[in-house]
């Protein structure tokens, strides 16, 4: 299980300062209840990326408009109508007419992608209210426990709470080693650190119980 540590930013182009943030004191088998939830969303701690992605329809109008030989052809018919020639501006009309067959087809294919991209929305498995449920990625919050398993994706920053050795052999990681900083994180919190290699190297296995019962005698917490 994991504990996202947020991918999204309280306004737009203004970086979220975490420190500032008090965090919801979740538990693994329980998670974020309903009202944590709305309160992470009210205060935009949402994993939603809100970057434009692809042309606008804008965009795509201007882009199909504004080439350089639509530009040209512009310039030769201004010429020709200011010396008084307008029969011989019968090019524009097919010059239009595939200008907005362009836009068409451009705008047709995003709204295609756009469809298939909703149907292929990246999910996850999330702890809430006790329960197991699965929810869009850019439907997590800050502080949501999170459960990924062999062949998933990991989302967004996460801090790991539970399965380590699992996890970092799932993801092919061999363990090297595994310690505890002889100092406490900026929150209080006792931080672990481990060696990993994605190298042809045999592991070993850590006993994660008596390290963090040293870890805990050690540092008191």
């Amino acid at each position: 299980m994991t504990k996202t540590d947020a991918n999204k930013r309280k306004r737009k182009n203004m970086p979220l300062d975490l420190s500032q943030i008090e965090h919801f004191d979740v538990q693994n088998d329980v998670g974020l209840s309903s009202e944590q939830v709305a309160d992470r969303i009210a205060n935009g701690l949402v994993n939603d990326d809100k970057t434009t992605k692809g042309k606008t329809v804008l965009q795509i109008i201007l882009s199909n408009t504004f080439t350089f030989f639509n530009i040209v052809y512009i310039v030769i018919a201004a010429i020709l109508l200011y010396y008084g020639m307008p029969k011989q501006c019968t090019f524009l009309p097919v010059v239009a007419a595939n200008t907005l067959i362009a836009i068409v087809q451009e705008i047709k294919s995003k709204r295609t992608l756009d469809k298939l991209n909703l149907l292929t929305e990246p999910k996850a498995r999330v702890v809430r209210d006790g329960a197991e449920t699965q929810i869009a990625v850019k439907e997590m919050v800050l502080d949501d426990i999170v459960c990924i398993a062999i062949g998933e994706q990991i989302s967004a920053d996460c801090v790991v709470l539970d399965g380590f050795v699992e996890l970092a052999r799932q993801l092919e990681f061999a363990i090297l080693g595994l310690t505890f900083s002889p100092v406490k994180g900026p929150e209080g919190n006792i931080e672990f650190l481990a060696h990993l290699t994605r190298e042809s190297r045999e592991g070993i296995c850590p006993d994660t119980a008596a390290i963090v019962a040293a870890a805990h005698g050690a540092l008191g917490g």
